[in-house]
């Protein structure tokens, strides 16, 4: 009976027990965000490519003055000198240079095994173009595999006001030893001692030999130079076969050029130094066209058979200066004797310059002997 009272309590019926309230699910909202007006986007865009296009522009301008200024100076730079242009530039500025010291290398080698290496350089001064001075050291090494022999040779060589002066320093070639006995000299006479050529040495053998070449004049030597660096600077005998990246060179920048010798350009320079060197000297004989015409003709030949010559250079960026070349060739000897002699020889050369218009002191030496205390000349010229 109790749990029937308990049961119908005014606190267990159902309107005093409500069920617990459930959250009520969210609603979508009943305006939805609108899409952003055309316009409005449409200026957004319009910005964006403005500022694009200012920052192109300004990158543009940007590596376009760095090209100008060649900071950056590819090959393909169109504010970048032409090869041509560059050459005829060096052409002309290395007739300015008064001083400049000079390396040669040289070598011959034949597929027998035969090698002759030539290395010589020094200083020469041009301040004084009455009066050039030069300092030189040359050495020369042959060597023949087959017989196992070599010949070696060191010297040096200088011009003082016009005189000039040579000493052999070494000498380890019976060759050479047998040459000077063939003149009556005594090598070890000659080896370690300066001997002097006085600058009227040539004048004295012109005055007794009818058959030599008369001495020039100082104005005519001077106006000799001048003329044969007009014909060159005006002739352009190399062509520009590749431009290569440019290099560094102790420091400092250099173009790279691979040039091909222009044979029809070359044989015209040379007819015509040649035939200015013949109307320097009066030479009737030789100033006939027909003896011009056969030389360039013999040289035309050889070149044709030598076929085309590559030569590296290395020219200066800022200056324009000529500051190396070098050149590689295999010959072959039966194109240029016409099969008499077989085999090949390969030719190379390198040469750098450097040290342009810096101060040299080129002095002639205070101890020598003479020309004519070494060498019996008078009996050779009666």
């Amino acid at each position: 009976m109790q749990d029937l009272n308990n049961q119908f309590s005014p606190n267990n019926l159902p309107e005093n027990n409500p069920p617990p309230l459930q959250p009520e699910p969210m609603k979508p909202s009943a305006t939805p965000e609108e899409p952003m007006p055309k316009k409005r986007k449409s200026k957004i865009v319009l910005k964006v490519l403005i500022v694009a296009i200012v920052l192109l522009l300004v990158g543009a301008g940007a590596f376009g003055a760095v090209l100008y200024t060649r900071v950056y100076d590819p090959i393909w730079s169109p504010f970048r000198p032409s090869p041509e242009q560059v050459l005829q530039n060096m052409l002309q500025n290395m007739q300015n240079v008064k001083t400049v010291s000079t390396q040669t290398k040289m070598g011959l080698s034949t597929d027998d095994g035969k090698k002759i290496n030539i290395d010589f350089g020094g200083d020469s001064d041009v301040t004084d173009k009455f009066n050039p001075k030069s300092s030189m050291k040359a050495s020369i090494i042959s060597s023949d595999t087959a017989t196992n022999l070599s010949d070696s040779l060191k010297a040096e060589m200088m011009v003082v006001d016009k005189d000039l002066y040579f000493k052999i320093s070494e000498m380890n070639a019976p060759s050479f030893g047998m040459m000077f006995l063939m003149f009556g000299v005594d090598p070890l006479q000659v080896i370690g001692t300066w001997v002097k050529v006085p600058k009227d040495f040539q004048k004295t053998i012109a005055e007794k030999d009818s058959i030599a070449t008369r001495a020039l004049t100082e104005a005519e030597i001077a106006q000799f130079t001048e003329k044969m660096q007009k014909i060159v600077a005006e002739n352009n005998i190399f062509i520009v076969k590749e431009e290569l990246a440019d290099t560094v060179v102790n420091g400092e920048k250099m173009y790279n050029y691979v040039l091909v010798i222009n044979n029809d350009n070359l044989l015209k320079v040379f007819g015509e130094i040649m035939q200015e060197s013949i109307n320097m000297q009066n030479d009737l004989v030789a100033s006939s066209p027909y003896m011009i015409g056969a030389m360039k003709g013999a040289m035309q030949e050889a070149l044709n058979k030598i076929g085309e010559i590559k030569i590296n250079v290395l020219i200066g960026r800022k200056d324009n200066l000529l500051y190396g070349f070098d050149v590689l060739k295999t010959i072959d000897l039966a194109d240029l004797t016409q099969g008499d002699v077989k085999g090949k020889i390969n030719v190379s050369l390198q040469a750098t310059e450097s040290n342009f218009n810096e101060s040299v002191n080129i002095i002639a030496p205070s101890k020598f002997k003479t020309i004519e205390e070494i060498f019996p000349i008078e009996e050779f010229i009666k």
